[in-house]
């Protein structure tokens, strides 16, 4: 008489049937449960009831501990801090006791104020999306502490959205051989057009050219560089290298090459 032979299966956290598989690749690359039928038991029917709430993959936490660190590593390349629920002096950035008068004129706020205060704009800057999913993390962590369920879901959903409006404007993307942060010495001209025809689909080549800011403290944050316009040329300046400070990237870029970038950049939306 043979004997089948049962499934070893892994078991995560004590809990027997319960194994664990990947699947994609690099930033594609997802961890999955699953349970197969001939080892479900008592134990394995409460894990799937309750739907791996303190799973170290599933869970929130799991899901959000790359975005998180990545957020803190964009911050602190631009010299910012990195606590959502700190309190700071603008524009210095020096925590402060909220509880404390001010000695000086200089305001105080938390992250994100700060963060506008020192000209990262809302919703273009790679430092406004990583101090904004920041805080959100942290009212997400609040809510559920406090048992609020509804609001944590709802949240939860929001920073979801957030976090992939980040990744679709190439913010907290993996690259290179670890998956860390390559440093880039080039700006990336291609991507910056369609960010701005994404922005303004109407819009002529002029119309996007006026949009770019003609002061360079002025201009426009995308993927670790600023860029600006003068002398009739599009420029940009970045932290590459380990520098703290701006400093030129690229080569300058003449009205009529950016055309080009624009057309091209209208036939890949058309796609």
């Amino acid at each position: 008489m043979m004997v089948k032979e049962k499934h070893r299966s892994k078991k995560p956290d004590g809990i027997p049937g319960v194994e664990y598989y990947t699947v994609g690749k690099g930033v594609g690359e997802q961890k999955r449960w699953r349970v197969r039928c001939e080892n479900i038991t008592p134990e394995t029917i409460e894990f799937m009831k309750k739907a791996l709430p303190s799973d170290r993959v599933s869970s929130f936490e799991g899901k959000i501990v790359y975005v998180e660190a990545r957020a803190k590593l964009i911050l602190e390349r631009a010299g910012l801090p990195t606590d959502p629920g700190g309190y700071y002096t603008i524009p210095d950035g020096k925590p402060v006791n909220i509880q404390e008068p001010l000695t000086s004129p200089e305001r105080r706020g938390t992250l994100l104020p700060l963060v506008v205060a020192r000209g990262f704009r809302e919703r273009e800057a790679t430092e406004w999306y990583a101090a904004e999913i920041l805080s959100q993390i942290r009212f997400v962590r609040g809510r559920i502490a406090r048992g609020d369920t509804a609001t944590a879901i709802s949240e939860a959903a929001s920073l979801g959205e957030l976090v992939g409006e980040a990744k679709a404007l190439g913010y907290f993307a993996r690259t290179g051989a670890k998956g860390g942060a390559a440093e880039r010495h080039n700006p990336p001209i291609g991507d910056f057009v369609l960010f701005l025809l994404r922005r303004k689909r109407s819009g002529t080549t002029g119309d996007l050219w006026e949009t770019i800011p003609l002061d360079q403290i002025d201009g426009i944050h995308f993927r670790g560089f600023k860029f600006y316009r003068n002398g009739g040329r599009l420029l940009a300046v970045g932290k590459t290298g380990g520098c703290k400070d701006w400093r030129p990237a690229g080569k300058p870029l003449k009205f009529s090459a950016f055309r080009k970038h624009v057309t091209k950049a209208r036939k890949a939306l058309a796609l």
